[in-house]
C-alpha cells in the first residue's frame, strides 16, 4: 500500500469478522481525531441497489468512515457480483483485477484521509488472477 498511514486488515477466510474489527478500527481513529477511511479493494457478492453494485462489506465500512460519502469506485474499485473466489467472479464478468488500479484508488483515498483502512477479501493468499494474489497487493 501506498501510505504510510495505512493497515492491511485480513483473516483466514470469509465471515470471521474482518469486517467488524475494520470499523471498530476506523471509528477508534475517528475518535482519536484523525480523518480515517475504509477500502475493500475486491469484494465479492454485490448486489444492486439505488443504481450501483453494492457489497454489505463496503457500506459498513463507508459508514464508519469520516470521509463524507467517499466514492465507491475508490473503496471498493472491484465489486464483484458473483458470491465466489474474486478470481472466478471477475472472470465471470469478464474482468481482470489490474493491481494498477488498485493502487491507484488506495493512493487517491489515502490523499484525503489521515489513515486508509484496507480490508481484504477472504484470506491472505486469495487468488486474484494467475500472476498475482492479494498478498501482492499489500507487499506492493
Amino acid at each position: 500500500m501506498t501510505a504510510a498511514a495505512s493497515v492491511f486488515i485480513t483473516g483466514t477466510d470469509t465471515g470471521i469478522g474482518k469486517t467488524r474489527i475494520s470499523c471498530a478500527l476506523l471509528l477508534a481513529l475517528r475518535q482519536r481525531g484523525f480523518s480515517a477511511t475504509g477500502m475493500k479493494p475486491v469484494a465479492s457478492g454485490a448486489q444492486w441497489q439505488n443504481g450501483a453494485w453494492c457489497n454489505d462489506d463496503v457500506e459498513q465500512l463507508r459508514a464508519c468512515s469520516s470521509l463524507p460519502l467517499a466514492e465507491r469506485e475508490l473503496i471498493n474499485p472491484y465489486a464483484l457480483r458473483a458470491p465466489i473466489a474474486p478470481e472466478l467472479a471477475a472472470r465471470e464478468q469478464h474482468t481482470k483485477i489490474s493491481l494498477r488500479r488498485l493502487r491507484a484508488a488506495h493512493r487517491a483515498l489515502a490523499a484525503h484521509a489521515d489513515w486508509v483502512v484496507v480490508e481484504g477479501v477472504g484470506g491472505w493468499e486469495v487468488v486474484f488472477t494467475d500472476e498475482y494474489m492479494q498478498a501482492d497487493l499489500v507487499r506492493s
